[in-house]
Formats: C-alpha cells, sequence, structure tokens
C-alpha cells in the first residue's frame, strides 16, 4: 500500500447513519452485525449484493433485507466477496434458497423474485 492512507470505514458507516437514508446497498462482504443492528434501529433497508447462493444465504443470515444476485448473466462483471467462489447463473439458486426478495440482472434483463417483508 506504500505511503497511501485508507478512508476510515467506521466513520463513514457512522455518516450513513447519521444521514439516514431509507435503504444502504453493499458489495464484496457483509457489514459489522452492529452496524447492522444500528440500520435496523433507524429502520434503514439494508440491500445486499451478492455472486454466489452461499453468499446470498450469508447476507439473510446476517439481516439483509433483500439481495442483488450479480452472476456471470450480468455481463460478467461482478463485486464477489471472492473471486475464486464465483458462480454462473444465480436466478434460480438464490430464488430457492433464500427468502428474501430477490433481484436477478442479466445481460438481457431483469427479473425479481419479490416475497413479502416480513
Amino acid at each position: 500500500m506504500g505511503d497511501a492512507v485508507l478512508p476510515n470505514f467506521e466513520a463513514q458507516c457512522q455518516a450513513m447513519l447519521a444521514a439516514r437514508p431509507k435503504a444502504i446497498s453493499s458489495i464484496m462482504g457483509l457489514f459489522d452485525p452492529s452496524f447492522v443492528s444500528e440500520m435496523k434501529a433507524r429502520s434503514i433497508l439494508w440491500i445486499a449484493t451478492a455472486t454466489t447462493v452461499a453468499e446470498a444465504c450469508a447476507a439473510e443470515a446476517a439481516g439483509a433485507d433483500a439481495i442483488i444476485a450479480q452472476g456471470m448473466e450480468a455481463g460478467g462483471h461482478r463485486g464477489s466477496f471472492r473471486a475464486e467462489d464465483v458462480e454462473g447463473s444465480l436466478e434460480q439458486g438464490t430464488s430457492e434458497a433464500v427468502k428474501l426478495s430477490c433481484v436477478h440482472f442479466t445481460v438481457r434483463s431483469r427479473s425479481t423474485c419479490a416475497r413479502p417483508a416480513t
């Protein structure tokens, strides 16, 4: 990294909470459980991007309110947790594996598997 100073992620998270948006989205990983609790306490929705069925399940278990399933069918551009775990088509897998609302993007179209919020 050399002399580069990384942004203070915790300060960025606190700024998002202070701004009180309707929703916060994430890619490439999960938020810390304490941040998820703070989002929930402020009625802020968390929309998590997943590039594998396992990531979608992990996001659901961590408290995400909806999943953006971004697989190879999205044109190959994905924000994966771990590049070596990337799967092909996620539409059917995520729809079957999680109970949350899912949005699937493809090069040709967008589909949703909306489920009622609980």
